[in-house]
């Protein structure tokens, strides 16, 4: 559907529906998460829409603004055609995949066959403009005979076929999909409806809830709680060595095999290019749950065969992550859900005590620990000199205070020294692992703080009552801060009602040009409604983005219920000239969109708001490389955390607690912000916090370097960009992009 704009050459696109068929599982709810992610509306199927259903509850929880249907795979075409009412794409994933199937014949090829062609037909007479279809490498090969010969030289292409007979039900598996996708073909062409098929591996990767009725949670969920290990010590731990796909990757492909022009009549294979054992899969993930009984052994064939997944590369762009990542990250989802217990391995005792042992009123200290940095001496009572000295060992980091004759035998930063109840001794031929950031001290990587400033109080709307801290540019200028120009935060505060009429803002209607935009609510709920015709609340953690471009106008609040806490951030990016012309977008990013990761060593957590992090992406996707994250750090833990090499500037605002940061272990209280080296090649920043704890955001980027003329809400390349901007909002020709109708108006908006 395009929307036409007023005063305008060119017409804002709105991305059209996509139908997602059996949206409950574990495929299903990736694809549905990167379109939600992507802009796209989508509506789902699921057998039944009854809300006593566990996979209907947890579509409803989850992506509450998924519109579910009712189609069964045995149904017939009518329910599909039903659910396809306004769609222009249908992504099919609906199949069975199950191994323990009594008959072959009823349970696994008659739906996927039968299930398949009713889509296909619905989407004939639906004009729907492409149908994806989920198939398998079962689909491809290699066949039985191959793998119970050990053979060990096959390639898998993307136009083989398996030739199985359905005489077990692995092989009935591999048939259901040989034949559901050749039905598939064979309807694109007899129907004239466009067709991608991708076959992906034994899918593996974090899933989103505690559900295990499908076949990869229940291999992770098997790995971890021992009923692989005890299968293999029975000598029925078999199967052959398969390749492998993250779900995540899989959900990209589905998107991309949907949108490029170039993937029509096409099949891809999207998996690993090798193929791998449990065994090996498990070993993947051994040095990090030592406590779990993982196999070691198994009765697993030796087979062996590649898969050339270029097509998927080259015509997709689509690169599937490491196994090991996806092994890793799997395994902490399944424990992050509950569908594993949390186990840990005890150590053992040792003579010296740990840094983590120490708490505020220890009398006796005894520790073999390494110095990380050394303060300033502070005057005391009685005119005597102390020093905060900030020490570590594997499990932590401390701050100790140190009087005069103490510091005469502490020596320098790097060193090993033991602390006897305040008293220091120099071990000179001791070494100790310190933690994971000790080789980046002893190497010099650790970055340096410039300066630290206090965020200071503004009132963005000119309203006294409505007051925020403003760590930049109130305290780092925009030049410093290059490429971030501001940053509110707001909050937090108990909400004194939600705004109940859909025309009222708290903040109002006003606009913006030359920047991207972020409304980051940690807690409330977020409301917004623009000039692109959107009308949106979303719930924490979450955010909205704007990429301005060329301008937007829009208002916002008023979406939290009264006596619930509301915090939150505005964060306003520089774009590049050549992008301040851009047409405006606008999305929102919801709670189960957000990518989140725990801190090495028990930390703390860490929530992606955008950049790069860990081999993965956040979902707010700035027109200038940056890097925003949100951190959480536990009471008096430390962590090291590698700035991109591409970004200069580097700032931390603490907006709770107190943290330490930097080589010098600087102190950064709470509604202050750090500026730190982003120039030099020292990448590593450390974060140590207080006792109680500590927040902040890390705001990295490259610069942009370009001047500049910034006045309120409009950014420009110069001023002469600027005043035509302002003349254009005076005579209304402001925005340039927007829809036919009074955005400003609820009742005004179309009914679809």
């Amino acid at each position: 559907m395009s929307i036409s704009c007023q005063g305008a050459e060119k017409w804002i696109q709105v991305k059209p529906t996509v139908l997602v068929t059996g949206c409950a599982g574990y495929v299903a709810t990736s694809v549905v998460r990167r379109l939600l992610s992507e802009g796209y509306k989508v509506k789902g199927t699921v057998r039944s829409v009854d809300s006593s259903d566990p996979k209907v509850a947890m579509m409803k929880r989850v992506f509450p603004q998924v519109e579910l249907c009712e189609a069964d795979l045995l149904g017939g075409e009518e329910a599909f055609a039903k659910a396809m009412e306004g769609c222009k794409f249908v992504i099919h994933c609906a199949s069975p995949f199950k191994l323990d199937a009594k008959d072959v014949q009823k349970e696994l090829i008659e739906p996927a066959v039968k299930g398949t062609e009713a889509v296909m037909r619905a989407a004939s007479k639906a004009s729907i403009n492409r149908v994806v279809v989920t198939s398998s490498v079962a689909a491809v090969g290699p066949p039985m005979t191959y793998l119970e010969a050990g053979g060990t030289d096959k390639v898998l292409e993307d136009d083989d076929w398996n030739d199985d007979a359905p005489d077990t039900p692995m092989k009935g598996y591999k048939v259901s999909k040989v034949l559901a996708e050749k039905k598939a073909w064979e309807l694109s062409k007899e129907l004239n409806v466009d067709l991608s098929v991708l076959c992906p591996g034994f899918v593996i990767g974090p899933m989103m809830t505690s559900r295990a009725d499908g076949e990869s949670v229940l291999f992770i969920k098997r790995m971890l709680d021992g009923t692989m290990k005890e299968k293999a010590s029975e000598g029925s731990l078999k199967g052959f060595p398969k390749p492998v796909t993250d779900v995540r990757d899989l959900g990209l492909a589905h998107v991309k095999a949907m949108e490029k022009e170039g993937a029509v009549g096409k099949r891809f294979l999207v998996t690993s290019e090798n193929v791998y054992t449990n065994v090996q899969m498990a070993e993947m993930i051994a040095d990090r749950y030592k406590a779990y009984p993982l196999p070691t052994e198994s009765q697993e064939g030796k087979a062996g065969y590649k898969c050339n997944c270029k097509a998927a590369k080259d015509v997709l762009g689509v690169s599937l992550r490491p196994v090991d990542v996806s092994m890793r990250d799997m395994a902490a989802a399944a424990l992050r859900v509950g569908l594993a217990e949390k186990k840990f391995v005890k150590k053992a005792a040792k003579s010296f005590g740990e840094v983590t042992d120490i708490m505020p009123d220890s009398r006796s200290v005894y520790l073999l620990v390494s110095v990380v940095s050394i303060g300033t001496p502070e005057e005391g009572k009685g005119a005597e000199a102390f020093t905060e000295v900030v020490v570590g060992d594997s499990t932590g980091l401390v701050t100790l205070r140190l009087n005069s004759e103490e510091m005469k035998a502490l020596g320098s930063v790097g060193d090993v020294v033991e602390i006897r109840n305040g008293a220091v001794k120099m071990m000179k031929a001791r070494e100790i692992d310190f933690a994971d950031f000790s080789e980046s001290r002893e190497k010099g990587t650790m970055m340096s703080v410039i300066e630290v400033k206090a965020a200071q109080v503004t009132h963005p709307t000119g309203d006294p009552k409505f007051a925020v801290m403003q760590p930049f540019p109130a305290a780092i200028s925009e030049k410093e801060a290059d490429p971030f120009l501001m940053c509110d935060e707001f909050g937090p505060t108990v909400s004194t009602g939600k705004e109940t009429d859909p025309d009222r803002f708290p903040v109002g209607w006003h606009p913006h040009l030359g920047m991207d935009i972020m409304t980051y609510m940690r807690e409330g709920r977020g409301r917004h409604a623009d000039s692109l015709g959107n009308r949106e609340e979303f719930d924490s953690p979450g955010f909205q983005w704007i990429s301005v471009g060329s301008g937007i106008e829009h208002a916002e609040g008023g979406g939290t219920e009264k006596g619930e806490r509301q915090h939150g951030f505005q964060i306003w990016l520089n774009v590049p000239k050549v992008h301040k012309a851009d047409d405006p977008q606008y999305g929102t990013v919801k709670p189960e969109l957000l990518t989140e990761f725990d801190l090495t060593g028990g930390a703390g957590r860490a929530r992606l708001l955008a950049g790069p992090y860990a081999d993965q992406e956040g979902a707010f996707r700035t027109k200038q490389s940056v890097q925003m994250i949100d951190f959480e750090v536990t009471p008096r833990a430390a962590f090291c955390h590698a700035i991109p090499e591409h970004m200069e500037t580097v700032l931390v605002y603490c907006y709770r607690g107190e943290l330490r940061v930097g080589a010098e272990g600087k102190k950064l209280p709470a509604q202050h912000v750090a500026r730190l080296d982003g120039t030099t090649s020292q990448r590593d920043l450390l974060l140590e916090a207080g006792e109680d704890g500590a927040a902040c955001i890390l705001f990295a980027g490259k610069r942009i370097n370009e001047p500049i003329a910034w006045h309120g809400p409009f950014v420009a390349s110069d001023k002469k960009e600027l005043q035509k901007a302002f003349r254009a909002y005076q005579d209304g020709s402001f925005p340039p992009k927007r829809v036919t109708w009074d955005y400003r108006r609820a009742a005004a908006v179309p009914k679809s």
